[in-house]
């Protein structure tokens, strides 16, 4: 394994290291690599060395965090402080092994959701961890991905079927009978506040769209009005890694610029609030070693890792 050189003045930097627009920084969990109860599984081999690493992050309404560790079969949940709880998902319905999960989520009852790569089933766990149900994602390929709002919908993206696939309540459908481009987001996001967003590319601009739901027809199906869209191009690189990282409780929408190493807050109407530098990214050339999510009240974790451990920091939003 290539090494990576991390200095004590780097880890420590961490701490307390204020930002601007009222945020500062500190290290919140820190936790060593393997298979014991508190630590995450790392893997680096095979004919052509790769690593497998924790693939996901979630952080529920109570601070509680949820990371999903590929290599030991389960999702661990750490609380506030970075005090380990439990591991969740090492055995489910007739499922003994081979679960590798990948994207997980909470919603608003902190129901866990973990998409098991392996078995191409979307699990779900009560608050204390216990297994509740699975739907199978029939006809897919290693191309999912899986996301979760708060309200407990689940959005999929299925790049072999180019397709975006939604499931609420009990049906498991095209989302919005759209299917998926590849200049656009991997997913339609839906905020708290019921608003659909989506980011695309076009005329080599990057560009938002928001349509926001006003009202209920039959059967509570929602209208879908007042459709905005806005250039983005001066302060969002879609062509250079920026990813959208989650809504606070708020409306408000964040996006993690992983080429320029900074964190971008809009507002819902896409208007630029802050802009955030991350700490510095220490990991290994040529991987990506970096997770980061918010919460609802705006705080956001930054999952960090090398070869001997991995550790979160959280850039906390002070009162103003």
């Amino acid at each position: 394994m290539k090494k990576v050189l991390i200095t004590v003045v780097f880890i420590f930097a961490f701490v307390s290291t204020a930002f601007p627009q009222n945020y500062v920084s500190k290290e919140i969990l820190r936790a060593h690599w393997g298979s014991e109860k508190g630590q995450l599984g790392l893997f680096y081999g095979g004919p052509e060395p790769t690593y497998d690493f924790p693939r996901d992050m979630a952080i529920d309404e109570k601070g509680n965090i949820y990371i999903s560790d590929y290599v030991n079969k389960r999702v661990v949940k750490f609380n506030p402080s970075g005090n380990y709880e439990k591991n969740i998902g090492e055995t489910y319905g007739d499922i003994k092994s081979n679960t590798f999960y990948e994207n997980i989520g909470v919603d608003s009852d902190d129901n866990v959701y973990a998409y098991d790569k392996h078995n191409y089933n979307i699990v779900k766990f009560n608050p204390s961890g216990i297994f509740k149900s699975v739907i199978k994602v029939k006809g897919t390929d290693a191309g999912i991905q899986m996301r979760v709002n708060i309200s407990g919908d689940i959005y999929i993206n299925d790049f072999i079927s180019k397709k975006k696939l939604v499931k609420k309540g009990g049906l498991l459908g095209l989302l919005g009978d759209e299917a998926y481009v590849a200049e656009e987001s991997d997913f339609a996001y839906e905020s708290p506040g019921g608003n659909v967003y989506n980011f695309k590319k076009v005329d080599s601009k990057a560009k938002f769209k928001r349509i926001k739901k006003v009202s209920k027809g039959p059967f509570g199906i929602a209208t879908s009005v007042d459709a905005t869209e806005k250039d983005l191009s001066a302060t969002f690189h879609a062509n250079k890694g920026d990813r959208f990282i989650g809504f606070d409780n708020y409306d408000n929408y964040y996006i993690a610029d992983y080429h320029y190493n900074y964190i971008r807050k809009y507002d819902p109407d896409g208007n630029l609030i802050i802009q955030l530098e991350l700490p510095k990214n220490p990991g290994i050339e040529g991987y990506e070693f970096r997770i980061v999510k918010v919460d609802g009240k705006g705080n956001i974790y930054n999952f960090l890792y090398e070869d001997k451990e991995a550790w979160i920091v959280k850039m906390e939003k002070v009162a103003e």
